[in-house]
Protein backbone atom coordinates (compact mmCIF):
# COMPACT_ATOMS: atom_id res chain seq x y z
CA UNK A 1 0.00 0.00 0.00
CA UNK A 2 1.39 3.39 -1.03
CA UNK A 3 1.56 5.97 1.74
CA UNK A 4 0.29 9.48 1.08
CA UNK A 5 3.17 11.90 0.69
CA UNK A 6 3.16 15.32 2.21
CA UNK A 7 5.61 18.20 2.23
CA UNK A 8 7.12 17.36 5.62
CA UNK A 9 7.83 13.75 4.61
CA UNK A 10 9.43 14.86 1.32
CA UNK A 11 11.63 17.38 3.10
CA UNK A 12 12.70 14.79 5.68
CA UNK A 13 13.43 12.14 3.03
CA UNK A 14 15.59 14.63 1.16
CA UNK A 15 17.36 15.78 4.33
CA UNK A 16 16.12 19.34 3.91
CA UNK A 17 15.28 21.58 6.82
CA UNK A 18 11.57 21.92 7.49
CA UNK A 19 10.56 25.58 7.39
CA UNK A 20 7.11 27.09 7.14
CA UNK A 21 7.92 28.57 3.71
CA UNK A 22 9.26 25.29 2.33
CA UNK A 23 6.25 23.36 3.57
CA UNK A 24 3.76 25.88 2.11
CA UNK A 25 5.57 26.04 -1.24
CA UNK A 26 5.96 22.27 -1.57
CA UNK A 27 2.30 21.71 -0.65
CA UNK A 28 1.30 24.03 -3.51
CA UNK A 29 3.04 21.63 -5.88
CA UNK A 30 1.63 18.53 -4.20
CA UNK A 31 -1.87 19.99 -4.57
CA UNK A 32 -1.19 20.78 -8.25
CA UNK A 33 0.67 17.60 -9.22
CA UNK A 34 -0.10 17.77 -12.92
CA UNK A 35 0.43 21.50 -13.30
CA UNK A 36 3.62 23.46 -13.99
CA UNK A 37 3.35 26.76 -12.12
CA UNK A 38 4.92 29.98 -13.38
CA UNK A 39 7.02 32.21 -11.14
CA UNK A 40 4.22 34.81 -11.24
CA UNK A 41 1.60 32.22 -10.20
CA UNK A 42 3.83 31.12 -7.32
CA UNK A 43 4.39 34.69 -6.16
CA UNK A 44 0.62 35.34 -6.23
CA UNK A 45 -0.20 32.10 -4.38
CA UNK A 46 2.47 32.76 -1.74
CA UNK A 47 1.70 36.49 -1.35
CA UNK A 48 1.79 37.54 2.29
CA UNK A 49 3.15 34.14 3.35
CA UNK A 50 6.82 34.66 2.47
CA UNK A 51 9.02 37.03 0.52
CA UNK A 52 10.03 36.71 -3.13
CA UNK A 53 13.71 35.92 -2.38
CA UNK A 54 12.72 33.01 -0.12
CA UNK A 55 10.44 31.61 -2.82
CA UNK A 56 13.22 31.62 -5.41
CA UNK A 57 15.83 30.28 -2.99
CA UNK A 58 13.52 27.37 -2.13
CA UNK A 59 12.67 26.72 -5.80
CA UNK A 60 16.39 26.40 -6.54
CA UNK A 61 16.90 24.10 -3.56
CA UNK A 62 13.96 21.91 -4.61
CA UNK A 63 15.28 21.69 -8.18
CA UNK A 64 18.79 20.82 -6.99
CA UNK A 65 17.31 18.02 -4.88
CA UNK A 66 15.08 16.76 -7.72
CA UNK A 67 11.85 17.54 -5.88
CA UNK A 68 10.86 19.93 -8.68
CA UNK A 69 11.79 20.30 -12.30
CA UNK A 70 12.06 23.59 -14.15
CA UNK A 71 11.01 24.32 -17.72
CA UNK A 72 11.43 27.43 -19.83
CA UNK A 73 8.43 28.23 -22.05
CA UNK A 74 8.43 31.44 -24.09
CA UNK A 75 11.20 32.83 -21.83
CA UNK A 76 9.09 32.10 -18.73
CA UNK A 77 10.23 29.67 -16.03
CA UNK A 78 7.72 27.11 -14.83
CA UNK A 79 8.09 24.53 -12.08
CA UNK A 80 6.38 21.20 -11.41
CA UNK A 81 6.71 18.43 -8.87
CA UNK A 82 9.14 15.80 -10.13
CA UNK A 83 7.62 12.45 -10.97
CA UNK A 84 9.32 10.49 -8.22
CA UNK A 85 8.80 6.89 -7.22
CA UNK A 86 6.93 7.82 -4.04
CA UNK A 87 4.82 10.47 -5.77
CA UNK A 88 4.30 8.95 -9.20
CA UNK A 89 6.51 6.44 -10.95
CA UNK A 90 10.28 6.86 -11.09
CA UNK A 91 12.93 9.39 -10.20
CA UNK A 92 14.18 9.96 -13.76
CA UNK A 93 10.83 9.63 -15.45
CA UNK A 94 10.86 11.43 -18.79
CA UNK A 95 7.38 12.77 -19.37
CA UNK A 96 5.73 15.28 -21.66
CA UNK A 97 4.19 18.63 -20.83
CA UNK A 98 1.31 20.36 -22.58
CA UNK A 99 1.28 24.14 -22.97
CA UNK A 100 -2.03 25.76 -23.94
CA UNK A 101 -1.46 28.63 -26.35
CA UNK A 102 -4.85 30.08 -25.41
CA UNK A 103 -4.97 30.15 -21.58
CA UNK A 104 -1.20 29.65 -21.04
CA UNK A 105 -1.76 26.76 -18.63
CA UNK A 106 0.91 24.10 -18.55
CA UNK A 107 0.30 20.55 -17.40
CA UNK A 108 2.48 17.52 -16.88
CA UNK A 109 1.25 14.58 -18.90
CA UNK A 110 1.44 11.39 -16.83
CA UNK A 111 3.02 8.33 -18.34
CA UNK A 112 6.45 7.41 -19.58
CA UNK A 113 7.85 8.73 -22.82
CA UNK A 114 10.02 6.28 -24.67
CA UNK A 115 12.72 8.30 -26.38
CA UNK A 116 15.69 6.98 -28.27
CA UNK A 117 18.56 7.81 -25.95
CA UNK A 118 21.18 6.45 -28.34
CA UNK A 119 23.19 9.38 -29.64
CA UNK A 120 26.23 9.34 -31.89
CA UNK A 121 29.56 8.91 -30.09
CA UNK A 122 30.71 11.89 -28.06
CA UNK A 123 27.22 13.19 -27.21
CA UNK A 124 25.85 13.01 -23.69
CA UNK A 125 22.29 13.91 -22.62
CA UNK A 126 22.07 16.16 -19.57
CA UNK A 127 18.37 16.95 -19.68
CA UNK A 128 15.33 16.22 -21.83
CA UNK A 129 12.27 18.47 -21.97
CA UNK A 130 9.28 17.54 -24.10
CA UNK A 131 6.56 20.17 -24.54
CA UNK A 132 3.50 19.84 -26.73
CA UNK A 133 1.93 23.16 -27.77
CA UNK A 134 -1.75 23.54 -28.62
CA UNK A 135 -5.15 24.20 -27.11
CA UNK A 136 -6.29 22.46 -23.92
CA UNK A 137 -9.61 20.66 -23.48
CA UNK A 138 -11.16 23.52 -21.48
CA UNK A 139 -10.29 26.13 -24.13
CA UNK A 140 -11.48 23.84 -26.91
CA UNK A 141 -14.79 23.33 -25.09
CA UNK A 142 -15.17 27.12 -24.57
CA UNK A 143 -14.48 27.73 -28.27
CA UNK A 144 -17.25 25.31 -29.26
CA UNK A 145 -19.85 27.10 -27.13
Amino acid sequence: MQKKMNAEILLKENKLQKTKSRILLLELFLNNRNKALSEKELEDLMEGKTDRATIFRNLNTFCQNNLLHKLKINNESRYAISLRDHVFESLNDIHAHFYCSSCHAMKCIEGNLHLDKNLPGGYEIEKTDVVHYGTCKACNTNNLS
